[in-house]
């Protein structure tokens, strides 16, 4: 069969699902010709003409308004992405451009046993793109991986150092380490030897409707970020649901009688870390030595 090689397994599926060889042909990147040879040649009748597809415009608009590109949309909603370009054009709005995603970063999802559409939902693209990046690269969907990523990540969120966690899941501390770090997850600290650590919950319920973050809430509470996290989304509260805020004008009048960012920070009930970067970016000199250094002199 001449023309460009097809995944043909592919192919069958998709002319399963009822598409033409048009269609079969544009997702699998081969012109309707090949497709329309290998469909004679297994015996297979072309596709009856499907009736006009219908689709929910006013999801679609709402797509839109969230900054979708054309083939997401489409995706979300059930037809083409030249239909929504089509659509689009009428209603005189302007494309969205495709979000970028990392190959990279789809390599190791597939590593971990990601199907194409999960992998295709934590990029931001299509199933379409994923599937068609695999086949045009010659990249074959993974098989599961060789441990349990949700026990790992159960663990992970117990607070369970790296090489703990790989002991409990037959795995090296390295290879827990590096899907940690491809999840952009910060490493659980070494928890001194002893009883259970318990920590006052009704004191992080306060400090999260005060606006702090889970690593403040953790290091005011004396626990880890992990088990904060977890205990957030048990108790359903969204991560960064309220900004907090503290007085500027405040710290400010601080800094001038020379205050340092630690006891500006306790002044104002934020971070050392917020006041320093705050401190910075308003371009306001260094702070002073601190009341107790000044006292001492």
């Amino acid at each position: 069969m001449g023309g460009k090689a097809f995944d043909q397994e592919e192919a069958k599926r998709l002319y399963d699902a009822g598409k033409s060889d048009t269609e079969i042909g544009r997702e699998l990147h081969a012109s309707v010709g090949a497709v329309g040879r290998w469909r004679k040649a297994n015996d297979l009748p072309a596709q009856k003409p499907r009736t006009r597809r219908t689709w929910d415009v006013d999801k679609a608009l709402e797509l839109y308004q969230q900054g979708l590109s054309d083939d997401l949309i489409g995706e979300q909603v059930g037809t083409t992405a030249q239909a929504i370009h089509n659509w689009r054009n009428s209603q005189k709005l302007p494309p969205h451009p495709r979000k970028r995603w990392s190959r990279d970063e789809a390599r190791n999802l597939l590593a971990e046993g990601l199907s194409d559409e999960e992998i295709a939902q934590r990029l931001g693209t299509t199933t379409n793109a994923i599937t068609c990046w695999r086949f045009g690269g010659g990249v074959k969907a993974a098989a599961a991986p060789r441990w349990d990523v949700e026990r790992g990540r159960a663990l992970y969120e117990q607070g369970l150092t790296d090489r703990k966690i790989a002991a409990e899941i037959g795995v090296s501390a390295k290879t827990f380490g590096d899907w940690r770090r491809r999840n952009k997850l910060p490493p659980n600290r070494v928890v001194p030897s002893g009883p259970t650590r318990k920590w006052d919950t009704e004191k992080a319920r306060e400090l999260y409707e005060e606006g702090y973050s889970d690593q403040e809430i953790a290091e005011r509470i004396g626990t880890t970020l992990a088990a904060v996290a977890a205990w957030r989304r048990e108790n359903g509260y969204i991560k960064g649901a309220r900004k907090r805020t503290w007085d500027t004008e405040k710290a400010k009048q601080l800094l001038e009688e020379g205050y340092s960012d630690l006891e500006i920070a306790e002044e104002v009930g934020t971070t050392k870390g917020a006041v320093c970067a705050w401190r910075r970016l308003s371009g306001l000199g260094k702070p002073g030595k601190g009341r107790k250094k000044r006292s001492a002199e």
